[in-house]
This record gives structure tokens, C-alpha cells and sequence, in this order.
């Protein structure tokens, strides 16, 4: 499972995620690490796109929490990719820079209907981000980018 921030502009007008140049980056790694599209549930943290395209407040983030953790009970994801730092900061509430947390695993705990339980969570880069950075260098963010992903479904072949 995925989960980026909010949707974009014409994500929200067609009601799916990543369907721009974000999506279509996304897609490509997934396919380049042999991960089939009816693999993964992508989705993001807040269902609506906030007014002019702003970054999503924590009430924001709460009041769509139970949707998200209604789509973790019933997709039961052996780990969910988080994207950027504003789920980390705002699902996980972690402060630190992703710059420093990407590629590291945190558990995210879900209320299930038999009490709560912990799913591994892994953060990394927003491919928005990335397309706006340009940054293919060779040891660049795109770079680390690709190595997360792999991390994180390397832990679900387990």
C-alpha cells in the first residue's frame, strides 16, 4: 500500500490518485522493480484536495484518519509506503527532516475491530518532489528514492 499526501488538481476533478506526471513517475519505478499495479492499493491521506492546492492541515489529515484506516483493515498491507514528509510529520508525527528518516521503517498503529495492531511503515520521497527537483543524478534523491521502494517490497516477499 501507498500513501501520498493529497490529491492534485485533476486527481481530485477524476477522484483517483496519481494519475499526472507524479503517477506516471510512480508507475515507471514500480514497474522497473517488477511490481504488477494490481500489486499495490495506491491512495493518499486526505480524500479531497485542499483549497488552492495548500498543504493539509492536522484536522484535515483527522478527519479522513478513519477512512484510511478503514482502507488498512480491509486491504491488510504487509507495509505502506508513506510519500513525503507531510505524512510522516502528520500520520506518524515525526519531526524530523525526511532527509534523514526516508528509508527507515516506523510502525503506524490502525484500530482494527479486534483492538489496535502495528503495520510496518516505510518513508521516502513524494515523486511530485522529484519531478520538480530534476535530480537524476546518479547518487541523487531519485536515486534513494528507487532504493526505498525496493526496500520496502522487499520486506513484503519475505
Amino acid at each position: 500500500m501507498i500513501v501520498g499526501t493529497s490529491p492534485g488538481k485533476e486527481e481530485d476533478e477524476v477522484g483517483q490518485p496519481y494519475i499526472g506526471d507524479a503517477g506516471n513517475k510512480l508507475r515507471y519505478a514500480l514497474a522497473d522493480l517488477g511490481i504488477e499495479p494490481s500489486e499495490v492499493y495506491i491512495t493518499t491521506m486526505v480524500c479531497c484536495r485542499p483549497p488552492e492546492g495548500r498543504d493539509p492541515v492536522q484536522e484535515e489529515v483527522e478527519v479522513c484518519r478513519e477512512r484510511l484506516n478503514r482502507l488498512i483493515n480491509i486491504l491488510d498491507p504487509e507495509a505502506i509506503i508513506l510519500l513525503g514528509k507531510l505524512p510522516s510529520q502528520l500520520l506518524l508525527r515525526i519531526p524530523a527532516p525526511l532527509m534523514k528518516t526516508h528509508g527507515t521503517f516506523f510502525r503506524l498503529r490502525v484500530p482494527g475491530e479486534l483492538g489496535d495492531y502495528e503495520v510496518p511503515v516505510l518513508l521516502t520521497f513524494e515523486p511530485a518532489g522529484l519531478l520538480r527537483r530534476g535530480d537524476s543524478s546518479e547518487h541523487g534523491l531519485e536515486t534513494l528514492w528507487i532504493q526505498d521502494l525496493r526496500k520496502a517490497f522487499a520486506l513484503t516477499k519475505e
